[in-house]
């Protein structure tokens, strides 16, 4: 699945059960969100930043477990770590949530597989299909939401 570019309030896209990869689409300014639970994966591209995430959606159908992860990818060049974090931390507070693990990846472009390994990922401009590159990328971040504020908002 690739991502589409979403303004807030737009429901989050599911990844099909036949479909392993989600694919962030171009980042620049956006910020990606994948959220892994079970077998279920969704997938938003906020345009313009995190606010624009429909985390609203994620509370309503409860998905503040042990077992969900929400990996979120952003473009080094043009989100710092330190502001980024600053933002997820009055999501965390406004929604309540209390044991999603929040996974952070520095990319422009990445792919996100259901064992929740992030790659890099580039678009074929002949065929415009994207495609996973290189090993998988280190996370830059990791805390679950009830800790997230005793993590130092630094620019990892």
């Amino acid at each position: 699945m690739v991502m589409e570019m979403q303004f807030l309030n737009r429901p989050w896209q599911t990844l099909r059960w036949d479909d392993d990869e989600v694919f962030t689409n171009s980042l620049g300014d956006c910020v990606a969100c994948v959220m892994i639970s079970g077998r279920t994966v969704l997938g938003y591209h906020g345009k313009g930043g995190i606010e624009a995430v429909n985390f609203g959606q994620i509370a309503k159908m409860g998905y503040d477990g042990a077992q969900t992860k929400m990996i979120v990818v952003y473009a080094p060049a043009q989100t710092q770590f330190s502001n980024l974090h600053d933002k997820v931390l009055g999501i965390i507070k406004e929604h309540n949530f209390k044991l999603i693990e929040w996974i952070y990846y520095a990319s422009a472009n990445a792919v996100v597989n259901r064992n929740r390994q992030v790659r890099a990922a580039e678009e074929d401009r002949k065929t415009r299909q994207w495609k996973a590159m290189g090993n998988p990328l280190p996370h830059k971040c990791k805390c679950v939401s009830q800790f997230a504020q005793w993590v130092q908002a630094k620019n990892i």
